[in-house]
């Protein structure tokens, strides 16, 4: 294992969240003189100890090994993960909350659901590669939460009837849309292709950001819908008009 690189990425979380060598000492019981021993030049820090540190920064030990630098990296699930999670909407919650909740008992606290069906549900989920469930109830999702789904597959389309049912449903919505702009433009192909670039700008740096947040500022999150969509579009009052005198 790489010692050095493990008790690097640990100071960089530290420096990240202003936590001091005493506060992660006490977190895991031990002294000041100690942790700084384990995190010196000489990464004197047994495993047991660095589990210890990775629940206390709720990280896994691979995210330790991760430079800044390094580009994003979106897993995608297969075909035949995509229709199991599809078909059990309770199995998709759970799997959701895996990436999440690292123990079974934070899981089962945050979904609502009793400890043997979250434990079944566990096990399927595993069966098919998408957790890992290892000792002392600790529960690993396969899959990064910025995964991707197909393009049409079934999940895509699961995804699709909530943003039309749910997402986009203004009429029922009782909180403060913090940004909602719709119109109809006129546009040459050349700015067709400069706005969709500038959209996929935003997708990614809505990735990164959401990626950074998980890594330091998980105490201080909540669920934000984003929806970015552009296609060639009529209204359907203007479908019957000649184009040519409609729009020029």
């Amino acid at each position: 294992m790489r010692a050095m690189e493990l008790v690097e990425g640990i100071r960089r979380e530290m420096r990240a969240r202003g936590i001091h060598y005493g506060e992660l000492g006490r977190a895991i019981g031990v002294s000041d003189s100690t942790i700084k021993r384990m995190l010196g030049v000489s990464a004197d820090i047994s495993l047991r100890r660095l589990e210890q540190i990775c629940e206390f920064l709720e990280l896994d030990i691979s995210a330790l090994l991760e430079t800044p630098d390094r580009p994003l990296a979106f897993d995608q699930l297969t075909s035949e993960q995509e229709h199991f999670l599809a078909s059990d909407i309770e199995l998709l919650r759970l799997f959701y909350l895996s990436m999440f909740h690292s123990t079974v008992d934070s899981i089962v606290a945050a979904s609502g659901i009793l400890r043997s069906k979250v434990v079944k549900g566990l096990f399927a989920l595993q069966k098919q590669g998408l957790v890992e469930l290892n000792p002392r109830d600790r529960v690993r999702a396969n899959r990064g939460y910025l995964f991707r789904w197909a393009d049409n597959g079934p999940l895509s389309k699961l995804s699709w009837e909530k943003i039309r049912n749910e997402f986009l449903d203004i009429e029922h919505y009782k909180g403060d849309f913090k940004l909602y702009f719709f119109k109809v433009f006129l546009l040459s192909p050349a700015s067709q292709r400069l706005l969709r670039s500038r959209f996929e700008e935003i997708i990614c740096e809505a990735m990164e950001l959401a990626k950074l947040d998980m890594k330091f500022n998980r105490k201080d999150l909540s669920p934000w819908g984003v929806f970015l969509a552009m296609r060639d579009y009529i209204p359907s009052f203007m479908k019957h008009a000649k184009e040519e005198r409609a729009w020029n």
